[in-house]
């Protein structure tokens, strides 16, 4: 229910102590991101690979949007499942530059977000099931897909439901480890180059 970043500590040992039961059961994890680091979230995506290695599925459910790094962890789960109008997101790997940047730096920092690009590429293209046309277009045009569109697009990927009974209900389970506390978030896309702005609050 927030960027991704140093607070996925507790979500992400919560997820290895579940799949370390041996029950059998799965694990459920509820995805509500606009994404962030994508350091912190190919550990998160690590940790889900071990819990899977031990024999235990993950099932994800993407409540309000999974877009970015938080997209990459549910092309990572066993069974996916979003909202019709959740929204889903996929795109190249980006960084902020602070300091000076020479031609060196430049084609250094090109090579590496180029190499991170083709892993996120790869992990796409095998789950996603579209030709490589299509993928390609969403992944350079920044599509922000609803559950209905993304479902038709991609059916072996994703499930879609108008709504999942009891789903806000075990949302508000004292149960439920959160990476954050608040109770709504905000952003936008493309804020700055004067296209469409869409705005998201959920919980």
């Amino acid at each position: 229910d927030d960027g991704i970043g140093r607070n996925m500590e507790g979500v992400q040992t919560k997820l290895l102590q579940l799949g370390s039961d041996k029950s059998g059961t799965p694990v459920d994890i509820v995805i509500d991101s606009p994404g962030g680091s994508v350091f912190t979230g190919f550990q998160f995506v690590n940790a889900m690979e071990e819990v899977k290695g031990q024999g235990t599925r993950i099932r994800c459910f993407v409540a309000g949007i999974a877009a970015s790094m938080a997209f990459q962890i549910l092309v990572h789960c066993d069974e996916r499942y979003a909202l019709s109008r959740s929204f889903l997101l996929w795109h190249g790997v980006r960084t902020g530059v602070r300091e000076p940047i020479t031609s060196r730096s430049a084609a250094a920092l090109h090579a590496d977000l180029a190499a991170i690009d083709k892993v996120i590429l790869a992990e796409l293209r095998e789950s996603l099931g579209i030709d490589d046309e299509a993928l390609l277009f969403h992944f350079n045009q920044e599509t922000l897909h609803i559950g209905d569109n993304l479902a038709a697009l991609a059916p072996g990927f994703l499930t879609v439901y108008r709504f999942i009974p009891g789903l806000n209900a075990a949302l508000h389970s004292e149960k439920v480890v959160r990476i954050s506390q608040h109770k709504g978030m905000e952003f936008f896309f493309n804020q700055n180059e004067g296209d469409i702005t869409y705005t998201y609050r959920g919980h």
